[in-house]
């Protein structure tokens, strides 16, 4: 509307000078060719002469952007507002599997030292690895390539094993299970990058960075004491997708993605009595996984 406006005014004001008329420009982006007459704080009066015929007419402020004089004078009415860019939203939601990548064997060995078999120690930490994943996002954006907004990633796996427990006071031994539920949360800003990749343009190409504040709990029982242990640190996650356009609306996405955070402090409490550890560097809880996931992708805005 702003660049409309200047181009009018502009063009009026070549145009004034061969013809000594006054333009008035509507909201409609529509100019009204005339000699101003009158104006009043609520309307402009105004003649138009086509001929030999000359008749009269009004119109209100209100639906005026502004009007000009023969002498150049450009007078700018309070109706005038630019046009603030509209940003395209995109949002999404995936669900599918992640499967944790990192190195287990300290882990294995500490289980192993604690009674458990090797085979008990290997089969716990396979089955600790693989999860449920859902993530969902919101982007922005422009130009209908780059865009930016805001991803949520969960990511939820679970263990249990069952044997002897040395309680490593030189006697003892007591027959327990050992289990974790853990759930890491990821809450990020995002950019994106977006591109059909076929001449109908049903196909579309996604790339997407990601950054922001990774958070670790970790529901645990060891020799029938429940503990929880609780963490944050930064996380990063990049992915690549594949989008099928079923409307201009709506469509099926399909992603592979990284994740990497690592806790290195933990609050750990039984429910009575709560402490801090910080964690060496070859023993902290290394949360990187791969993630695959299947989802829709909903567009809010115009095209």
């Amino acid at each position: 509307m702003k660049l409309y406006l200047l181009i009018s005014i502009f063009t009026a004001s070549i145009f004034s000078d061969l013809f000594a008329q006054d333009k008035i420009i509507t909201l409609n982006r529509d100019t009204i060719n005339c000699l101003i007459t009158k104006t009043s704080g609520r309307e402009i009066r105004f003649k138009i002469n086509t001929g030999v015929v000359s008749t009269t007419g009004k119109i209100q402020k209100k639906n005026v952007l502004g009007y000009i004089t023969s002498g150049n004078n450009v007078q700018m009415e309070k109706n005038f507002k630019p046009q603030v860019p509209y940003l395209p939203i995109y949002l999404t939601l995936n669900s599918g599997l992640g499967y944790l990548v990192a190195s287990s064997a300290n882990a294995e060995t500490a289980m192993i030292d604690q009674g458990f078999s090797p085979a008990a120690a290997k089969a716990y930490y396979r089955d600790l690895r693989p999860g449920i994943y859902i993530s969902a996002d919101a982007v922005w954006v422009n130009q209908r390539e780059f865009g930016a907004g805001l991803k949520y990633k969960f990511f939820a796996t679970s263990a249990k094993t069952e044997g002897f427990l040395d309680l490593q006071d030189g006697v003892n031994l007591i027959y327990g299970s050992y289990k974790e539920q853990i759930y890491v949360n990821f809450i990020a800003a995002t950019f994106r990058f977006q591109k059909s990749i076929n001449s109908s343009n049903s196909l579309r190409m996604n790339t997407n960075c990601s950054a922001g504040l990774s958070l670790y709990r970790n529901e645990a029982e060891y020799a029938k004491t429940d503990f929880l242990l609780t963490g944050k640190n930064f996380g990063f996650d990049t992915d690549i997708g594949l989008e099928y356009l079923f409307t201009t609306r709506l469509s099926a996405y399909c992603d592979l993605s990284a994740f990497y955070s690592n806790i290195h402090k933990m609050n750990i409490t039984d429910g009575v009595n709560s402490t801090t550890v910080e964690l060496a560097k070859d023993n902290s809880e290394n949360l990187t996984r791969l993630d695959f996931s299947l989802g829709v992708r909903i567009f809010i805005g115009k095209r």
